[in-house]
């Protein structure tokens, strides 16, 4: 994976990757990239100069491959989704684990967070839609 810095023309490349990168969704600061392709959320601290020579951090928690990623619009938190229909909720920038799980029937294609982060929309591949509501 690179990362170009338009100014700059330098780019920065990260290796490492067990399979392609499928999914990406930046943190609203801009300083962090989560990154997924196999079963684990990988995150990039892209702060300052950017990733390249840091380790990442690894979030494990999914039994099969990730279909989708989401970062919230104005919170921390990261909503991740996998092959078997399980969506995961995190707050990767200070907790490693999950904090809330629920299977859905079917495998995800899709996870869309509203404008105020308080709902998480979950599209599933047999069609089903489902809304969760989180308030803060």
């Amino acid at each position: 994976m690179h990362v170009w810095f338009m100014k700059t023309g330098r780019d920065s490349q990260m290796t490492g990757f067990v399979t392609k990168v499928l999914e990406l969704s930046w943190h609203r600061s801009g300083n962090c990239l989560a990154t997924g392709g196999s079963d684990s959320i990988i995150l990039w601290n892209c702060s300052g100069a950017g990733p390249e020579g840091r380790e990442p951090k690894s979030l494990e928690g999914h039994p099969t491959r990730l279909t989708q990623l989401q970062f919230q619009h104005c919170g921390d938190d990261i909503a991740s989704s996998d092959a078997d229909g399980m969506v995961l909720l995190w707050t990767p920038l200070t907790h490693v684990t999950p904090y809330f799980m629920r299977a859905f029937e079917s495998p995800v294609t899709r996870l869309a967070w509203s404008s105020d982060d308080q709902r998480l929309t979950v599209a599933e591949k047999n069609g089903t839609i489902t809304t969760l509501g989180f308030r803060k």
